[in-house]
């Protein structure tokens, strides 16, 4: 059994992370036990394929993010659309899409 975190807000602004690094995060994201509220992400070299990660990981746990900040990355029209599409759930909470 995973131990829940209590960790409520993680800065990586700035660290190239890529999208392998932003999908390896989606998987901790996607998990019941994170409660994770700010995420800072701006400037991570990632494109439309970390969006799609980072979707799924809203749909599959979408109670707990209140702030996303992906600026400064190559999303693409096509990557803001798909993860736009994941936040239309009436469990999500985002208030704050950077």
């Amino acid at each position: 059994m995973l131990n829940p975190s209590h960790l409520q807000e993680l800065g990586l602004s700035y660290n190239v992370l890529w999208d392998e690094g932003v999908e390896m995060l989606s998987k901790g994201l996607a998990s019941p036990h994170c409660i994770l509220k700010v995420l800072n992400l701006s400037g991570c070299q990632i494109t439309k394929r970390g969006c799609v990660s980072l979707a799924e990981a809203l749909k599959l746990n979408p109670s707990h993010l209140q702030k996303l900040d992906l600026s400064w990355n190559n999303l693409s029209d096509e990557g803001v659309e798909i993860l736009l599409k994941g936040l239309p759930s009436p469990h999500c909470n985002l208030k704050v899409l950077k």
